[in-house]
């Protein structure tokens, strides 16, 4: 039976050690040349910046349901601290509540130069390779909120789109979703959307 299969049972031996000799090179390819975290190798997330980030955002509802800021509009701030936290240790949870995908770990968010620089670790098959993602946030003419990925870092290997379209979702739905749920028409005003020096600002 040996004899008679030759090279056949060899190839069903050597194929499948190939292909993991070529996933074990990606592998270390992505980590060799992979991006650096924007913010600190040291930074570790905290629960009470998360809940910062979170307040942040509820208070900017709670402001148009009592109409306790100025002309019965919104402000929403926090700083990148706060956001990496909570997209840390919340993010998952709330990308599967809201039947997104984000499968990042140890995420970090640097703002600045009107920019969102986004790291997180693609954790999959007992693996974390990391990205990094510049995102330009804009208004759009509807007076709403989009982000558009402008460069992606995998270790100089490219990033399907969906993936970055989800990375994209998630991030709006954390910064918008409070205000949608609330049911009332809102206009985002383009002029006071600053993102400088680690904080994120605008009003509505």
């Amino acid at each position: 039976m040996i004899e008679g299969c030759g090279g056949c049972c060899l190839s069903l031996i050597l194929i499948p050690l190939l292909c993991l000799a070529i996933v074990a090179c990606g592998v270390i390819y992505v980590y060799t040349n992979g991006p650096e975290p924007p913010l600190s190798d040291r930074f570790k997330a905290s629960s009470a910046e998360a809940q910062a980030f979170d307040t942040a955002i509820q208070n900017a509802a709670n402001q148009i349901t009592t109409g306790s800021f100025d002309g019965g509009g919104f402000v929403i701030q926090f700083d990148q601290r706060q956001m990496s936290s909570w997209l840390t240790l919340e993010g998952q949870d709330f990308a599967e509540d809201h039947d997104r995908s984000f499968p990042f770990e140890n995420v970090q968010v640097k703002l600045d130069g009107g920019k969102m620089i986004f790291y997180g670790e693609l954790a999959r098959y007992r693996l974390n390779l990391p990205l990094r993602v510049t995102i330009k946030p804009d208004i759009d003419k509807d007076g709403k909120l989009k982000l558009k990925v402008e460069s992606a870092d995998f270790g100089g290997l490219n990033l399907p789109g969906v993936l970055l379209k989800e990375i994209t979702r998630v991030l709006e739905d954390a910064l918008m979703q409070p205000i949608d749920d609330l049911g009332y028409s809102y206009t985002l005003f383009e002029q006071t959307l600053v993102i400088e020096d680690g904080v994120f600002s605008m009003q509505g």
